[in-house]
């Protein structure tokens, strides 16, 4: 059975992102062998700020686990990463990279002793389970526009998921969905886009 966890990484006022996560929510419920879980970072005020202890204590696995044991949505948020064998991640691109938000979850969640161990011959690998990290990532502006400032769409996003993939979850699949325009999007359009994108997740 595909076990999806689907990471909301927009605030409320991000119509066209909630809007694909609720559409994630149909799409999945009509999939017979498909379990979906929904982790919301804004809903649970999530802080996304590395603590100085948390910085010093990084390449020490025994205080990353207690640490991690002292927080609540952290440990719910590993528990749910461990639960999964693939990842749907949704955020709104600004400046040119991942919303704070979600930057923050990475630094704090996907360190050594939780999602790998750092040895002689490089990182060993915890996530083993996940075969697949799908994005979804919505951009203002036009795919065009990026085009004639230099800017390569997926190549802009996929950087932080790239290490995630080589340290955590070597096996994984690597996917990519932009979605441009955001703010004057074609729901029907969009819509496609989705069901297209999700379509070898699911088994029906």
């Amino acid at each position: 059975m595909e076990r999806l966890l689907v990471v909301n990484s927009a605030p409320d006022s991000c119509y066209l992102n909630n809007r694909i996560v609720t559409a994630l929510r149909v799409i999945f419920r009509l999939a017979s062998e498909c379990d979906l879980r929904v982790l919301n970072l804004y809903a649970q005020n999530f802080s996304p700020v590395l603590t100085d202890y948390e910085h010093a204590e990084y390449r020490n696995p025994q205080a990353n686990i207690d640490y991690v044991d002292q927080d609540q949505f952290l440990t719910q948020s590993l528990s749910d990463v461990k639960w999964a064998n693939s990842m749907l991640i949704v955020f709104p691109v600004w400046w040119m990279g991942v919303p704070a938000i979600l930057k923050g979850w990475l630094d704090r969640l996907f360190r050594p002793g939780l999602a790998f161990t750092v040895g002689r011959e490089g990182p060993q690998p915890h996530l083993t389970g996940i075969q697949s990290i799908n994005l979804i990532a919505t951009f203002a502006y036009a795919e065009n526009q990026l085009k004639e400032l230099g800017i390569a769409p997926n190549d802009v996003i996929a950087a932080p998921f790239r290490m995630l993939c080589e340290h955590a979850c070597p096996d994984a699949v690597l996917r990519q969905c932009s979605i441009f325009e955001a703010r004057r999007f074609d729901p029907h359009k969009v819509d496609y886009q989705l069901h297209a994108f999700c379509k070898p997740l699911m088994k029906v």
